[in-house]
């Protein structure tokens, strides 16, 4: 975890309280059986230097109908839209916190982000769609 990521437990748990519906988690063991049982991941990254262009873990959680609030770093940019997740500034504490609370609030808001990320997987980062991306690139490449 970074250290703003600790302050956007602080905000979030003095705004709520003590509520079952968020957990704050270190290293997960098993990835996939968590993000079945969420109803929403957050990825608040500082940076994605050094690590996969678009994060696995987001790929995963949106195929699984997951809906994502992620920092607003360039890749998440591309891969995130308005009608799939939520993109939020890195040291904005009160964007992330409400955020969090507008998805606990109104479920079917989530669950419509959640829809639509599945769908953007589905058209957008399946396997043929990923071939013809690095064709292109190695057809210029060769130009």
């Amino acid at each position: 975890k970074t250290p703003e990521a600790k302050k956007i437990e602080a905000a979030v748990m003095a705004k709520l309280g003590r509520v079952r519906q968020i957990l704050f988690l270190n290293e997960i063991s098993n990835m996939r059986g968590l993000l079945k049982i969420c109803d929403a991941v957050l990825f608040p990254a500082q940076s994605l230097y050094k690590k996969v262009d678009i994060p696995l873990t987001l790929l995963e959680a949106m195929s699984l109908g997951k809906p994502v609030i992620a920092s607003k770093l360039p890749a998440l940019t591309e891969l995130l839209t308005p009608e799939c997740g939520v993109l939020a500034e890195m040291n904005n504490s009160y964007e992330w916190t409400e955020s969090m609370l507008k998805m606990v609030a109104d479920p079917a808001w989530r669950m419509e982000l959640g829809v639509n990320a599945r769908q953007r997987v589905i058209d957008f980062f399946n396997a043929q769609s990923m071939a013809r991306s690095y064709e292109k690139i190695y057809r210029k490449l060769l130009e």
